[in-house]
């Protein structure tokens, strides 16, 4: 039996893939992390992995001057949302399939950095991050966007 594969973008050297690797190996994934400055990068097919995780870093996905794999990453990105395949994005990561999706991205009212509680949402039949319900979370954001339309919100801040 093939074991199911996680993909973990990571789009700053800094931002590692903290807790999320034991539940994600617990859950029966082999997990995979591959930078955005890696060459390999722009060849890899996002709708492969079983699960695609993309983490955040410091730009806003309206940087595409600036950065120039966000559009590159958008339309690879674009096609594994149509496909239907899971897919989390944290921070950036979320903003990144918010745009793909048509949703408004944005800067939010402030900044919020530091160590907070996260609420996660019950509603949302097992939700994949109910084990961070109320834990303190490193945040270091200050965009945010509209949720896009058939999308669930599984978790937020007191801010976001």
């Amino acid at each position: 039996m093939r074991k199911k594969r996680a993909l973990i973008i990571r789009h700053v050297p800094h931002e590692g893939i903290a807790g999320y690797r034991t539940p994600i190996e617990a859950a029966g994934y082999h997990v995979d992390r591959i930078d955005v400055e890696d060459p390999a990068f722009r060849s890899i097919d996002l709708t492969e992995p079983d699960l695609l995780i993309m983490m955040g870093g410091p730009m806003g996905v309206y940087e595409q001057d600036r950065y120039p794999w966000i559009a590159c990453q958008l339309r690879r990105l674009s096609r594994r949302l149509e496909a239907d395949r899971p897919t989390l994005g944290v921070c950036f990561g979320a903003q990144m399939i918010a745009h793909a999706l048509g949703a408004k991205v944005y800067a939010g009212p402030r900044k919020e950095v530091g160590f907070h509680t996260v609420t996660v949402h019950h509603d949302v039949p097992d939700n994949p991050l109910r084990f961070i319900d109320g834990q303190p979370i490193l945040h270091w954001h200050g965009d945010t966007f509209t949720l896009p339309g058939n999308v669930e919100l599984l978790a937020s801040s007191h801010v976001y």
